[in-house]
């Protein structure tokens, strides 16, 4: 029925619904009935699907479904490595249209197992990035990509061998530590090393036809302040508009901690509400790194945002609302 009236409504485009359960819509016979099946999350099935059914359009409507935190960064490379397989699968059928990756960003959910946040994006609900933001950028973007993953800071670790994944497009890759190259390899993807660990700068210089990009991580210090920041840095108010304030851990040189994981309360004042999830004060740091969302009232005035109840020094934020 459903079909049915898809088609008397708009008789121009084929249909197509998402199949949790191939065989068992197989069986019911509800698989042949539109244009075009799509297939969540059972590329394993897509295969055999196609040899039994050749003559049926196919898509992924969604595939990989990876939750992972943001700031934890083995849980970050596994998704981006799910991520990769599940790509290499839509990319390698031809008769595989394309697909939809779950998902985008973190979202609210009321699903009991996820509540109150479900972690399958590629960036935060916030839309901090995560390492597979990165991925995707290298693996379907046009500019050239050189990405480190993860951090280099590992008090008392010094001599031991680290796991380093460089994310790039590029078509060579040279990773250097402290300025003494550790070698040339050909690009990919996802190019994995293992280096012993030095304080200091992990650098990496990828080289393609569009130029050179380079990128670099350093080990910092230990936790001195928090920088605040706005974007915008003025609003409307019309009670619409909306305000990214994000929270940097940083040390004396101003590098972001990446030990840092804790939750800042803010002091908020002013013509604005606090658009966080729940509608808590506080900003929840990972990495060294939080944001969170104000959106203005229809009242002028000027924004004042703080954080209180911790050691570490932190500039006032004001953000003038017209």
């Amino acid at each position: 029925q459903l079909n049915d009236l898809s088609l008397n409504l708009d008789p121009t485009r084929p249909t197509c619904y998402a199949e949790n359960h191939i065989n068992r819509a197989e069986a019911s016979g509800t698989i042949l009935i539109p244009g075009v099946i799509g297939v969540n999350y059972q590329e394993s099935a897509v295969e055999r699907f196609h040899d039994r059914y050749p003559q049926v359009p196919m898509l992924l409507s969604e595939y990989t479904n990876a939750e992972c935190w943001r700031g934890n960064v083995t849980a970050e490379i596994e998704q981006v490595n799910r991520i990769a397989a599940s790509v290499d699968t839509v990319e390698r059928y031809p008769h595989v249209a394309g697909g939809a990756l779950w998902s985008m960003h973190d979202y609210s959910t009321d699903y009991s197992e996820s509540w109150p946040v479900q972690r399958s994006g590629v960036v935060d609900e916030y839309r901090l990035p995560k390492e597979a933001f990165y991925y995707l950028q290298a693996r379907w973007g046009i500019q050239p990509v050189i990405h480190i993953c993860g951090h280099w800071t590992w008090p008392g670790e010094e001599g031991r061998n680290k796991d380093v994944l460089v994310i790039t497009n590029c078509d060579e890759v040279e990773l250097f530590l402290q300025g003494a190259s550790l070698g040339r390899r050909p690009g990919s993807f996802l190019l994995p090393y293992s280096v012993a660990y030095e304080p200091g700068v992990l650098k990496a210089v990828g080289t393609s036809r569009h130029g050179v990009v380079e990128t670099s991580i350093e080990t910092t210090a230990a936790p001195h302040s928090i920088c605040l920041e706005a974007c915008p840095e003025t609003v409307r108010a019309n009670g619409q508009d909306s305000i990214f304030v994000t929270l940097r851990v940083v040390d004396q040189q101003c590098r972001v901690t990446p030990g840092f994981d804790e939750e800042l309360l803010l002091k908020v004042t002013g013509p604005c509400e606090i658009m966080g999830i729940g509608g808590r004060d506080c900003i929840r740091v990972r990495g060294g790194i939080g944001r969170i969302v104000l959106r203005s009232t229809t009242t002028e005035g000027l924004i004042n945002v703080r954080t209180t109840g911790h050691h570490l020094k932190s500039n006032v934020l004001s953000i003038p609302s017209n």
